[in-house]
């Protein structure tokens, strides 16, 4: 979400129930930093609950080291995920599903 959709005065878990509702897939930059954060894993929450893909991207840890860590959720652990050097597959992947079902 974008800090531009978030006006003083709102709900901002509701902005991201809303945003991920009208989302088909997240995209998660996985840093040291945002995994301390809480709405990182709120955000990762709203896709889980109804299915909806969630793309994990390493920057600054390794999956092994995401991966031992132990409040890091099944979710992610069952999940392929890839670094940050291999987004260009990921939009590749992406383009390829939106041309399909659009």
């Amino acid at each position: 979400m974008d800090e531009s959709n978030v006006q003083i005065g709102d709900d901002f878990e509701e902005k991201i129930r809303e945003a991920a509702n009208a989302s088909d897939e997240l995209l998660v930059l996985l840093t040291p930093w945002a995994i301390a954060r809480p709405y990182v894993w709120l955000e990762m929450g709203a896709f889980w609950g109804p299915g909806k893909r969630i793309v994990g991207v390493l920057y600054g840890l390794t999956e092994n080291q995401l991966l031992a860590m132990e409040h890091v959720p099944m979710l992610l652990k069952r999940s392929e995920l890839i670094s940050l050097n291999e987004i260009e597959s990921y939009f590749n992947q992406l383009q390829r599903r939106m041309q399909r079902s659009g």
